[in-house]
């Protein structure tokens, strides 16, 4: 495994448990013997294999560390003597378990490969975003490779190319010519699925545009992108409508928590980022697993928010089953 940003690193945090097994170059301080009788020490890269005995992730510094005795037989470190590894971005590791469960398995599949749970392909363009490219016919032909590279029909359910102008209607012309030339066969099978969506700009915070698409959204209508976006309006709505039960922020929600007030739990993947903490990151965790059998609870991407007013807080938030009001102590959402 090779932990590509800090998201790796957590999921791996939460994959490694006590009794596994890792392996991964790294380094110790060994001594050795030098003419005369005496010793002296150095660093040396070697490479040992640990039976875990103890996790800590350092968020700050973007290291996880696993400390535990050694099992790979090595010239410089004993068998049992123990050791801890650090295990940073882009450095490669082996991890064992005696028995891989099933919720370890998803919880990797999800690390590794995120767009095998997506529901939706986005290609997000704008004249002038390609200007890189010596002209269009070569920004196309870059763009369509990484159309049939990453766009996987059997798992979205629609492929949506949107910009402002026409762009979107140029490339997609393209595309479909290209297609059956090159006898593309997902695409010439799927293009009723492919579909075109205005939006004022070719950048990533336009994909709100996109998923409050209609055609878009009858797609995917019962999907779990879908359901995000639609719980994200309806929380917008209750917070210009009925602003007693629309809460946010970390402190506020933790308030309805306590309550029992929480009906509804926005989350998004900033909240994690944010946290200072592992013991911060693992509660946070806990309470999202209990929501789940007392409320509705839904994990979105802080690019579908686009009311810039609650941009820093919203990253959490929730309904409530009722206004603080009515529980006294009230605190100001």
């Amino acid at each position: 495994m090779v932990a590509e940003d800090s998201d790796d690193l957590w999921y791996a945090y939460n994959l490694i448990a006590v009794r596994d097994s890792v392996m991964a170059v790294t380094f110790r301080k060994v001594q050795r013997e030098v003419p005369g009788g005496g010793r002296d020490s150095e660093r040396v890269r070697l490479k040992l294999e640990v039976q875990v005995e103890e996790v800590d992730y350092d968020k700050d510094a973007a290291v996880l560390r696993i400390r535990g005795k050694n099992i790979l037989e090595n010239d410089h470190v004993k068998i049992g003597a123990f050791h801890t590894l650090e295990i940073e971005l882009k450095r490669p590791f082996v991890l064992r378990k005696g028995i891989w469960d099933s919720l370890a398995l998803d919880t990797l599949k999800q690390a590794s490969d995120p767009a095998a749970s997506a529901d939706l392909a986005v290609v997000l363009m704008q004249e002038g975003l390609g200007q890189i490219f010596l002209a269009l016919k070569k920004f196309f032909e870059n763009v369509l490779q990484a159309f049939v590279k990453h766009v996987d029909f059997s798992v979205v359910r629609c492929a949506v190319i949107a910009s402002p102008g026409f762009t979107k209607d140029q490339f997609h012309r393209h595309l479909l010519l290209e297609a059956e030339r090159r006898q593309l066969r997902p695409i010439i099978e799927n293009k009723s699925r492919i579909i075109l969506v205005h939006t004022n700009s070719g950048y990533r915070h336009s994909l709100g545009e996109v998923l409050n698409a209609p055609n878009v959204m009858n797609m995917i209508k019962d999907t779990k992108a879908a359901k995000e976006v639609k719980a994200l309006n309806d929380f917008f709505t209750m917070l210009s409508n009925d602003p007693a039960r629309a809460c946010y922020g970390p402190k506020h929600v933790e308030v309805a928590h306590e309550r029992m007030a929480v009906q509804t739990l926005l989350i998004t993947d900033e909240l994690f980022r944010l946290l200072y903490s592992v013991d911060d990151l693992q509660s946070w965790h806990n309470s999202l697993e209990l929501q789940l059998f007392s409320g509705s609870l839904y994990q979105t991407s802080k690019t579908l928010r686009c009311n810039s007013y609650i941009e820093v807080q919203l990253v959490v938030a929730v309904f409530q089953r009722f206004g603080f009001s009515q529980i006294g102590n009230a605190i100001p959402c």
